[in-house]
């Protein structure tokens, strides 16, 4: 639980994958931190906040058919060309 005042957020992540019973972790392959000033009871003037207005959607919009099964042939045949690239991440080997 976070109480007022300064705090500083770590995250690692790194690769699991269980093979069989035994789960293995790799190195971390993403890390990072930020800082926070946490003000739990700070009033807020809702007055002093402004949104911005949408524009409206200026391209044109496309009524083609589309053809479903096509689209999922092409996504399979691109993520089996990265699997068939990187075969098993180099912590496994």
């Amino acid at each position: 639980m976070l109480t007022d005042g300064k705090h500083r957020l770590k995250i690692n992540a790194k690769p699991y994958i269980r093979i069989e019973n035994e789960l293995r972790v790799g190195e971390s392959i993403a890390s990072g931190e930020i800082l926070l000033d946490i003000r739990l009871n700070e009033k807020i003037n809702t007055a002093k906040i402004t949104l911005n207005k949408p524009k409206p959607y200026t391209d044109p919009v496309s009524y083609t058919h589309l053809d479903v099964y096509k689209r999922q042939a092409l996504v399979s045949n691109s993520f089996l060309k990265v699997l068939k690239k990187y075969q098993r991440p180099h912590w496994l080997r």
